[in-house]
């Protein structure tokens, strides 16, 4: 969870960056309204929407809380998605040769 946590963290500092980049750039309509982040670890997603301290989730740096205030303030909204449809696993993960096509197709590459 700690890991997926931090994950968020630094995909949501990005997002943040593209978002004031394409305000500055003219292009504010690609810009609007919260971003949605998917995660596929339920247990990161709660601690990104709930500012309640766990035992377990105490120990946790407070720089990855960055994405917590950016779900308050509306600008992002992280969302679950099933591992089996990830297709960043075929970047982060060794995957079995029906995963790895399966990925593929979902990021529309052909061989």
């Amino acid at each position: 969870m700690e890991a997926e946590y931090a994950a968020l963290s630094e995909v949501s500092r990005e997002v943040v960056y593209v978002k004031r980049l394409l305000n500055h750039m003219g292009f504010e309509k690609y810009a609007v309204g919260p971003i949605n982040i998917y995660c596929d670890n339920q247990s990161a997603i709660e601690l990104s929407k709930n500012a309640v301290f766990h035992k377990r989730s105490k120990h946790i740096d407070i720089s990855f809380h960055y994405t917590r205030e950016l779900v308050e303030n509306g600008e992002i909204v992280v969302e679950y998605l099933q591992t089996d449809y990830m297709p960043a696993d075929i970047l982060t993960k060794s995957l079995t040769k029906c995963k790895h096509e399966n990925c593929v197709k979902m990021l529309n590459l052909h061989c």
